[in-house]
């Protein structure tokens, strides 16, 4: 992955990492986990859009949206 020099897919590895962390325990009500897993289904939800736009104002091919978006909370 990063030999090749694609940060992109590092990021998106480490998010979608980090998601399924949080992701296996926010239904534990007591606990910081909702609270960061509702913080962080905004922040890629606004990722998601700016990726969206980007691509297609620059005229890129789709394919490079479905490489880059992260999986979403939920």
């Amino acid at each position: 992955m990063l030999v090749s020099g694609n940060i992109s897919m590092l990021e998106k590895t480490r998010d979608d990492y980090l998601l399924s962390q949080v992701n296996s325990h926010r239904h534990e009500s007591m606990t910081i986990f909702p609270i960061v897993g509702y913080y962080l289904a905004r922040d890629r939800e606004a990722k998601a859009v700016r990726l969206i736009l980007t691509v297609k104002r620059n005229g890129l091919d789709d394919t490079v949206i479905a490489e880059r978006l992260r999986e979403l909370y939920g």
